[in-house]
C-alpha cells in the first residue's frame, strides 16, 4: 500500500482513533469513582450567613481536603516543585461523584493553609444554623484528609460551640466518631460537653421540655462512654494508676445526669421513674467520691499534672465554671433521695462549697492583680466565665470571703524553686498568688503580718530582674489585697460583734509602691513590713 493510501485511511478513520481515546479517558476516570476510597460522598458545605466564611470553607477544601482524595502518586505530584511546570499546562483532572477536579502544584509551605487555624477560625464565624450546618462535613473532611488536631483544638471547638448554644452538634459529630474523628476519650471533652448540656436546661429556666431533652443527651453521652472507639489510647506500658478511675465511673461525669433528673423531680414532680434514677446515680456518686475528698483529689495526684488528662481543672476559673452546676445538681438530689443518702450527698456538698470558695478566691484575687498590673478601669474588664455561670445558679452580690491557705508545701516550693517560679518557668497565675499569701501571712498575728521569707527570697541573686513584673503584680499586689480583706473582715467582724459605730482601716508604714517596684535589686523591701488595723471612730 502506497504512503498516500494509508495517509487517506488514517484521516478517514480519524474519528474512530478520538472516540476510542474518549473511551479511555472517561475509562480513567471511572476507574477513580469506582474504587471503594472514593466511592464515599465528597465534602460539601452550604451556603453561610457570610461571604467571608463560604470563603473560608471554600479554602478549606480546595487546599486541604479535596487532595486527599488523589491517589498517593498524584497527590505527591501536586506538591513537589519538579511538577510545577507541567501541572500549570496540565493539571491532574479526576470526576468524584459527577464533580470533575482539577489540581495543580500547591506550595506546602506558602500555599496550604495551617489546618488548625483554618478550622478554629471557620468555627468562630459560625453564628446562624445554616453556619453550623457546615461543622459535620468540616470535621468529616478534615478526619479523612488524615489531617489529625490535637486534643486542645477538639476541646477549644467544643467551648465555641456550646457558648454559641449548639452543643447538640458536638454530640452528633461525637456519634458519627468513625467519620468525624471527634472523640469522647478525655476528661476535659466529656465534662465540657456535659457542662454546655446542662447550661442548656438552666438557661431556658428549666423548661421542662428542655430539660428533659438535655438529660437525654447527658445519658447519650455516658453510653457513647463505653463504646471502644471512644476509649483513649494508651500505650502497652502505660496501665491505669492506682485509684484511677475511667471516665464511665467518674463522679464528675455521673454527676451531670443526676443533676438533671433531680431539677425534673423538684421542678416538675417527674414520675417514678425519674425518681429511681435520681436515688440510683445518687448511689452511684456516693460510692465512687470518698467523704471528705475534694473534686480535684478524686483521681490520681499525677494525672492532674497533665493537662490533656485532668490539668485542665488546675484552672480556678475552669473549675468553678464545671463544678458550680455539680453543686446545684447535689444539692438539689439531696431533696428527692431518702435521707440517709440525702446525708451522704450532704457531706460532698459541704466539700464541694468550701473547694469552689477557695477557687473563686483566687479568680478574684487574679482578676484585681490584672487589673491593677495593667492599670485599667474595672469597668471594662469582662466577668470570667466562672462569674457568668455562679451567679445563674447562686447569688453572687457579694464577693467570696477570703480564704488564707494553710498549706505548707506550697511555702517549700517557693523557697526552693524561686527561679523557676519567678522568671523562667513560673508556676501559674493562680498558684503563685497562693504561694504568696502563705508567705506573707505565715507569722500572722491578730493585726500584724511580718514578711521575712518573702523578703529574704526576693533579694535572692537567682531571681531575675526581668521578672520585677510579675512579681509585683503576682506575688505582690495580689496577696496585699489578699491580706488587706482578710484583717478587714476579721476586725470589722469583731467591730459588729460590739455594735460599735466603728469603722475600720488598713494602715500600712509604707506604701505599696514604694515597698516593691522593678528592678527587683533596687527595691527597698523593708524585713519587718507589717499590717496594722486601726478603727476610726
Amino acid at each position: 500500500m502506497s504512503r498516500k493510501s494509508v495517509l487517506s485511511a488514517v484521516c478517514a478513520s480519524n474519528g474512530a482513533f478520538e472516540a476510542t481515546a474518549m473511551r479511555m479517558t472517561g475509562l480513567q476516570r471511572r476507574r477513580f469513582t469506582s474504587t471503594p476510597q472514593r466511592n464515599m460522598n465528597i465534602t460539601h458545605f452550604t451556603p453561610t450567613s457570610s461571604a467571608a466564611l463560604d470563603s473560608l470553607l471554600s479554602e478549606i477544601r480546595t487546599k486541604i481536603i479535596l487532595p486527599s482524595y488523589l491517589p498517593m502518586s498524584q497527590r505527591k505530584r501536586i506538591y513537589s516543585s519538579k511538577w510545577e511546570k507541567k501541572l500549570q499546562a496540565d493539571p491532574i483532572i479526576i470526576e468524584i461523584d459527577g464533580e470533575v477536579l482539577k489540581f495543580r502544584y500547591q506550595n506546602l509551605l506558602t500555599d496550604v493553609p495551617s489546618t488548625r487555624k483554618s478550622v478554629l477560625a471557620a468555627v468562630s464565624q459560625f453564628e446562624t444554623d445554616a453556619d453550623f450546618a457546615n461543622l459535620k462535613p468540616l470535621l468529616e473532611g478534615v478526619h479523612y484528609a488524615g489531617r489529625k488536631l490535637q486534643h486542645s483544638v477538639y476541646a477549644k471547638i467544643l467551648r465555641v460551640v456550646g457558648i454559641k448554644g449548639h452543643i447538640y452538634d458536638i454530640i452528633d459529630c461525637a456519634r458519627s466518631v468513625r467519620r468525624t474523628g471527634y472523640k469522647l476519650e478525655s476528661s476535659e471533652k466529656v465534662n465540657e460537653l456535659l457542662h454546655f448540656v446542662q447550661m442548656k436546661a438552666r438557661n431556658a429556666d428549666w423548661d421542662e421540655a428542655e430539660t428533659r431533652q438535655a438529660l437525654r443527651w447527658a445519658e447519650m453521652v455516658v453510653e457513647m462512654l463505653h463504646e471502644e472507639v471512644h476509649q483513649p489510647e494508651r500505650h502497652k506500658d502505660e496501665p491505669l494508676l492506682p485509684g484511677e478511675m475511667p471516665l464511665t465511673r467518674d463522679p464528675m461525669v455521673l454527676a451531670a445526669p443526676l443533676h438533671l433528673a433531680a431539677v425534673l423531680v423538684v421542678r416538675h414532680e417527674a414520675g417514678e421513674d425519674v425518681v429511681d434514677k435520681v436515688h440510683k446515680l445518687a448511689r452511684d456518686v456516693v460510692a465512687l467520691w470518698p467523704e471528705g475528698k475534694k473534686l480535684k483529689e478524686l483521681q490520681p495526684a499525677e494525672l492532674y499534672a497533665d493537662y490533656d488528662k485532668m490539668g485542665y481543672l488546675v484552672s480556678a476559673n475552669r473549675f468553678v465554671a464545671l463544678a458550680t452546676p455539680l453543686l446545684h445538681g447535689l444539692e438539689t438530689a439531696a431533696k428527692v433521695v431518702k435521707p440517709e443518702l440525702a446525708s451522704q450527698l450532704q457531706t460532698r456538698c459541704d466539700t464541694l462549697v468550701a473547694e469552689i470558695k477557695e477557687a473563686r478566691i483566687l479568680v478574684a484575687e487574679t482578676k484585681k492583680a490584672r487589673i491593677l498590673a495593667a492599670e485599667i478601669d474595672e469597668a471594662l474588664v469582662p466577668p470570667k466565665r466562672s462569674e457568668d455561670v455562679y451567679n445563674k445558679f447562686y447569688d453572687a452580690s457579694s464577693p467570696p470571703l477570703p480564704y488564707l491557705c494553710q498549706d505548707d508545701v506550697l511555702l517549700e516550693m517557693l523557697r526552693d524553686r524561686a527561679e523557676e517560679v519567678l522568671a523562667l518557668k513560673p508556676l501559674p497565675r493562680e498558684q503563685a498568688i497562693r504561694i504568696s499569701v502563705r508567705a506573707i501571712a505565715e507569722h500572722r498575728n491578730d493585726s500584724m503580718t511580718r514578711t521575712h521569707e518573702l523578703s529574704d527570697l526576693l533579694r535572692r541573686d537567682d531571681v531575675q530582674r526581668a521578672a520585677g513584673a510579675q512579681v509585683y503584680a503576682l506575688l505582690v499586689q495580689a496577696p496585699v489585697h489578699h491580706l488587706d480583706a482578710l484583717l478587714v473582715r476579721d476586725v470589722q467582724a469583731a467591730i459588729q460583734e460590739r455594735r460599735s459605730g466603728a469603722r475600720l482601716s488598713v494602715m500600712r508604714p509604707w506604701p505599696m509602691p514604694s515597698v516593691m517596684l522593678p528592678p527587683l535589686r533596687s527595691a527597698s523591701f523593708p524585713p519587718d513590713w507589717m499590717y496594722e488595723c486601726r478603727t476610726d471612730p
